[in-house]
């Protein structure tokens, strides 16, 4: 089954698209599937992907549009994980482009850094501080800057831009002995 979708995919993937009215060939990327483990994503991709990627609310979900790609199924079934509810994909066409949107739906909100690796779109999802569970027990605790007070003496002042190769005085030596 799995091989009929990909012929499938790969017999499809050539379209013509009529382009500031001329018509040109445009090979079509085909979407192979999406991997979900934990908190990464990878959309298998035929080709490098031209994409854009985005987060909505209500529900939670992470969307990634592929430019000029067509993929054949409208869900990857076994494609969740403790983060990932469900994976759907759906294909539409605008004046200059077939694409396809692959939407994870997710359980929390969650951030989203993607990068391509040759065929493939790997996404990493992070969830937003707000969603997590502990967020509100974590607090933020800020060190106050001490305050030197009164001179500082000659010695100690040309100490602290003596050179590297200088040594530190020895017990009972002062610094301008060291010199």
């Amino acid at each position: 089954m799995t091989s009929l979708l990909g012929i499938r995919s790969i017999a499809c993937a050539i379209a013509v698209f009529a382009i500031r009215g001329e018509a040109e060939e445009v090979r079509l990327n085909a979407i192979l599937g999406v991997d979900v483990r934990g908190s990464n994503a990878t959309i298998r991709c035929a080709q490098p992907p031209s994409f854009t990627s985005f987060t909505l609310k209500d529900p939670d979900r992470v969307v990634v549009d592929i430019f000029d790609s067509l993929a054949e199924a409208k869900r990857f079934e076994g494609a969740a994980s403790a983060f990932v509810e469900k994976v759907d994909v759906e294909n539409y066409r605008t004046a200059t482009s077939m694409i396809s949107r692959i939407t994870l739906f997710m359980k929390m909100p969650m951030e989203l850094s993607a990068a391509t690796r040759g065929g493939d779109l790997d996404l990493t999802l992070i969830p937003e501080r707000a969603a997590m569970p502990f967020a509100s027990a974590v607090r933020s605790v800020q060190t106050p800057a001490r305050k030197l007070e009164g001179p500082v003496d000659d010695q100690r002042a040309e100490a602290s831009v003596a050179p590297a190769s200088a040594r530190a005085p020895a017990r009972g030596e002062s610094a301008a002995e060291v010199r």
